[in-house]
């Protein structure tokens, strides 16, 4: 029997590729989104300030284009009504929801922590109230490396102590609890996903992997707001999602929380080293880190290998290679111009 699974808020980066990784792994796939927060509702409107817009729409486009063609269906849906919430829990009866919808950025939150809750918060209590009592359908849901706050050693665990700082990790750490609370209480089924430093095709987040590679091919500074030492623990989209895939759909990952990620944090400044290849004129210029961001390193991905059996398969090396290639053809596929304004990832 085809198991489905409903992804609230999956026309993003991260959920459009795992749409496709469910499909692709014979799930009936289902997103439900509103278009309306770092997606196509945002491209089109002026006051946003977006940087790019007709860059961000044609990826965008592309997007919509690869769900269509891989048969996933998409539908309109605010996520912030409960009542609603709970009606197409009970019409779909999913055997998997994964909640992705939040507004995915620590400098974002941090200047509307009102949006930051109502599509992150919200959506979450939502969906939980509406599982009650619901062990068939497992939630799957989508917190972040940052709620460890600054690393005090050099591999975290998802048992060790964490100390988040800002809107975005708080909140996320928030929805843990909650998660958590709900179970104890409801008897929900969950599996809770700590990912880092995500990076790959199709991303108009602004991430600093994704605001190098436009900076280098605009001929453009290329802005680093990094120590020289500083580490992440980089991790390729296709790696995540697969992972999510395997997670979900193993009784090993229920109840449980994981860190999804590369394993093995890089410098930084990697980055820079392995554009140079393909832009050797490549110029740097550094300016002082966010010291609202948390300073991170390498998350052990352990338990997803002993518990689930996956073992990501692409280190920065190949993953950002295969990124920068996917860019440049992109652009030059669309013609698109970027801005030779220099740019700092948010």
């Amino acid at each position: 029997m085809t198991k489905k699974v409903l992804l609230f808020g999956g026309a993003g980066f991260i959920g459009h590729h795992l749409a496709m990784s469910y499909k692709a792994q014979g799930f009936e796939t289902i997103i439900y989104d509103s278009f309306q927060i770092n997606n196509l509702v945002t491209t089109f409107n002026t006051d946003a300030g977006l940087q790019e817009p007709k860059l961000y729409r044609s990826i965008l486009d592309e997007r919509l284009h690869l769900l269509n063609d891989q048969g996933v269906q998409l539908k309109v849906f605010d996520l912030k009504n409960k009542h609603e919430v709970r009606a197409i829990i009970e019409e779909e009866n999913p055997d998997i929801i994964v909640l992705l919808a939040a507004v995915a950025h620590a400098s974002r939150s941090n200047k509307d922590p009102d949006e930051a809750f109502e599509n992150g918060v919200l959506p979450l209590s939502n969906t939980l109230d509406a599982l009650r009592g619901n062990k068939k359908t497992r939630l799957v849901y989508m917190s972040t490396s940052t709620i460890y706050g600054h690393f005090t050693k050099d591999i975290v665990h998802e048992d060790d102590s964490v100390n988040p700082f800002g809107i975005y990790a708080t909140f996320k750490y928030m929805g843990e609890k909650m998660v958590k609370c709900y179970s104890d209480i409801y008897d929900i089924n969950y599996s809770i996903i700590r990912p880092s430093a995500l990076y790959g095709e199709r991303c108009i987040s602004r991430r600093v992997s994704q605001i190098f590679i436009e900076s280098a091919i605009a001929k453009r500074d290329l802005v680093v707001s990094a120590d020289e030492d500083e580490k992440l623990d980089f991790t390729y989209i296709k790696d995540l999602v697969d992972a999510i895939v395997a997670v979900s759909d193993s009784k090993n990952g229920e109840n449980e929380t994981f860190n999804i990620t590369y394993g093995n944090a890089r410098p930084i400044y990697m980055l820079t080293d392995i554009l140079k290849e393909y832009f050797p004129k490549l110029t740097i210029h550094k300016q002082e880190r966010n010291e609202f961001l948390p300073k991170r390193g390498t998350l052990s991905n352990a338990k997803l290998i002993d518990l689930i059996g996956y073992k990501p398969k692409y280190c920065l090396e190949d993953g950002y290679r295969h990124y920068i290639e996917w860019y440049i053809k992109f652009i030059e596929k669309k013609q698109i111009t970027i801005s030779k304004v220099p740019q700092a990832n948010e």
